[in-house]
């Protein structure tokens, strides 16, 4: 027996261990664990990590080590992790008759009576050991070590949140940021040109209360900076939702799938009053070649759609199109 299996029995190394069959089955139906909460922390201090832990990952190595084994409050064990030990208590479990498709909420218990087989469906909450220094990523444990009454969130953890979480509707600024990471070579006069333009297109869907959309086509060689130039006069609007539709993002993709990809990105910004829609090289979007010529006609005709259909009375469209030949 480990240390910890010792501990947990109350016996010592050398006192005699008198033990017998159990079987599961015998305290009713409710023999399966529906819930499991365990706090964590390193087994040793010499050998820990400052690499946090998602608490997915770490259920998922869990149950797939000691799946149908048996646990209760109070049982301690230990598990080798990417060579690391880690040592865990079981503090909380919820029981559960899995031949019953519906059940109500299962009670939360602590003795160490209430004992349940560990499956495959068995949901883990982790709760970090106070006195270790083990962590996890954002949004993944609740420390309770000192009861959850104690629990308090404070002005950081809302930072981290917001630095880890990625809004579903807002603007993407690394998309901008990468499309103008060498910034805006003014080798022409029209450069300076068209970023006034943009500028007053923006004040044009934000002001006029007749025209509450706008689409705009940017054409040149490859390499000439059409995405840059989309993507400063973009992030200088201060709309609150604005969105790059690149073919990068599309590879692999039926003309389907694409038709209902594009669908999306016009419905997610129709949810902001003010935005910015930019179709970056359109002709892989479109599958467009000069041979035949050949492109891709649902999709094409999805595209006429969008582009044309006017938004919620809510909501103001910009598109901007990047074409190289069209």
């Amino acid at each position: 027996m480990s240390d910890p299996q010792r501990t947990y029995c109350n016996v010592g190394m050398v006192d005699p261990i008198i033990a017998e069959l159990y079987d599961p089955f015998s305290q009713g139906p409710q023999t399966y664990l529906g819930a499991l909460g365990v706090e964590v922390g390193f087994a040793s201090v010499k050998k820990s990590t400052d690499v946090p832990y998602d608490q997915n990952v770490l259920a998922d190595v869990f149950i797939k080590t000691f799946q149908n084994q048996i646990f209760a409050p109070g049982q301690r064990l230990i598990m080798d992790h990417k060579n690391i030990f880690l040592i865990f208590t079981v503090k909380t479990v919820q029981l559960v008759n899995l031949s019953v498709e519906r059940q109500g909420s299962a009670p939360t218990m602590t003795t160490p009576a209430s004992r349940g087989i560990l499956t495959g469906h068995t949901s883990i909450t982790f709760y970090k050991d106070a006195k270790s220094p083990i962590k996890f990523k954002v949004g993944t444990v609740v420390d309770v070590s000192d009861g959850i009454e104690n629990l308090k969130v404070n002005r950081g953890d809302f930072i981290n949140t917001l630095e880890e979480a990625k809004p579903a509707f807002s603007v993407s600024e690394e998309e901008l940021e990468t499309a103008i990471r060498a910034g805006i070579l003014h080798f022409s006069p029209y450069i300076g040109n068209i970023l006034k333009d943009g500028g007053l297109f923006v004040d044009l869907v934000k002001n006029s209360a007749t025209t509450p959309l706008f689409s705009v086509l940017l054409h040149g060689p490859p390499g000439s900076g059409k995405t840059a130039l989309a993507a400063r006069i973009a992030k200088d609007s201060g709309f609150p939702f604005i969105k790059i539709v690149s073919a990068e993002k599309m590879v692999g993709f039926s003309e389907m799938a694409k038709i209902e990809h594009l669908n999306k990105a016009f419905t997610d910004a129709y949810e902001s009053p003010q935005n910015i829609i930019v179709i970056d090289n359109i002709e892989r979007i479109i599958e467009w070649v000069p041979i035949g010529p050949r492109f891709s006609n649902p999709v094409l005709q999805a595209l006429m759609v969008l582009l044309t259909r006017q938004p919620p009375n809510v909501s103001l469209l910009l598109s901007y199109k990047l074409s190289m030949s069209l």
